[in-house]
């Protein structure tokens, strides 16, 4: 495989919302001493976004479908994560809005997916929400997660990802990161950044022993030829570097209404409440 770079780079930074849910407020990992050396899922598909900006919903759909147990369409996802921005030209997504996605609408089967990457079609006409058959807003909701938290340091970055997949082992839910890419593609462990680059997102779903240190088994979304068999290894250090700025989310199946009352101050419970009844109110009034 030729050496390259990813040139283009399609996840934005995270801006800070303390709306979050954050794991540590819900649960408590397991202690480090309970991880055994080495732990791997296998992913579903190895997904391929080409040239293409997808990478949010290749990680977050590669996630999401390793823990339903069956293939769904980032294509679509990413047309929808378009909608919520509001920007389908502008290049790229963060993460948080990747995730609201499958929390939000939930996310159709890639058999029902009328376009792909895949299959050649257009990504200027994919990424427009408008273009797709509205049906397929129902069909997502099979598909649909309660809600998503933010990881935000039981121990640190590195060690909350290994400790939350082998905390939930057995329901296959993963965390979906992101780093700053500065790797030629073929390249397997990540020890050190050494060049300029840009957000790219991916999931983890394990972690190996290298020269007698974990490293984090990172799923990306390049094909099979990217990496070792289209995973890469990541040292703590990288890991730790980059997770701040991009953010790392899970799926966890809490009644999101139970958990702001946990989670969230009171003022912010009926800040929230007040501006969904005002919503309400107005949107009773246009129909007037």
């Amino acid at each position: 495989m030729e050496k390259r770079f990813i040139k283009q780079f399609g996840l934005r930074p995270l801006k800070k919302d303390s709306r979050d849910f954050k794991l540590s407020a819900v649960l408590k990992l397991p202690p480090l001493e309970e991880l055994p050396d080495e732990f791997e899922l296998e992913p579903l598909e190895i997904k391929n976004q080409l040239e293409t900006d997808y990478c949010t919903q290749m990680a977050a759909c590669g996630a999401s479908e390793l823990q339903e147990g069956i293939e769904l369409s980032p294509e679509w996802a990413f047309a929808v994560s378009k909608m919520i921005s509001g920007d389908p030209e502008e290049f790229g997504q963060d993460l948080r809005t990747a995730i609201k996605v499958h929390t939000k609408f939930g996310v159709i089967e890639k058999g029902q997916a009328p376009y792909s990457l895949e299959a050649g079609d257009e990504d200027s006409k994919m990424r427009y929400i408008n273009n797709w058959p509205k049906e397929l807003f129902d069909k997502a909701l099979g598909h649909k997660k309660q809600s998503y938290f933010k990881l935000d340091g039981q121990y640190d970055y590195f060690d909350d990802i290994r400790a939350f997949l082998w905390m939930n082992r057995a329901k296959k839910q993963v965390p979906v990161i992101g780093v700053e890419w500065n790797w030629p593609l073929d390249m397997k462990v990540m020890e050190t950044s050494f060049a300029p680059g840009g957000g790219h997102a991916l999931y983890a779903r394990g972690w190996k022993q290298i020269n007698g240190e974990p490293h984090l088994i990172i799923q990306n979304s390049y094909g099979p030829e990217a990496g070792d068999n289209g995973k890469h290894y990541f040292s703590r250090e990288i890991i730790n570097q980059f997770v701040e700025k991009y953010g790392a989310f899970v799926f966890v199946d809490k009644n999101p209404e139970k958990i702001k009352k946990i989670v969230w101050p009171l003022w912010r419970q009926i800040w929230e409440w007040f501006k969904k009844a005002m919503t309400n109110y107005f949107n009773e009034f246009l129909k007037t």
